[in-house]
């Protein structure tokens, strides 16, 4: 269960500017670090994306159902949202895969 916090009423007033300034800090930190580490490595060694569509193109159904329900977001409609980074990147493979350039 989370704590209480009492905020001292003298900055209560400017106690959401102060987190929104330390959010705003933090997300451009967070950015930044992204932007200099670049491609994340996989136990140390620089994941090529040729190793990335050979693993997207073993998964089977069962795996794709859990990334799915990991990664996306269910709509009240029924839709299924998914991460654009992920739409991306099973869109790259299939056209490897039509083009005959890539086989599983």
């Amino acid at each position: 269960m989370a704590e209480h916090l009492d905020i001292p009423k003298d900055i209560a007033d400017e106690w959401d500017s102060i987190v929104k300034t330390l959010h705003g800090k933090l997300k451009e930190s967070r950015k930044e670090l992204r932007k200099r580490t670049g491609t994340r490595p996989f136990k140390g060694k620089v994941v090529t994306q040729e190793d990335k569509l050979i693993q997207l193109g073993s998964l089977d159904q069962e795996a794709w159902t859990a990334i799915f329900q990991k990664h996306g977001k269910f709509k009240e409609d029924g839709r299924l949202l998914l991460p654009n980074t992920m739409l991306k990147q099973a869109k790259d493979l299939n056209k490897l895969m039509h083009r005959g350039e890539f086989d599983l």
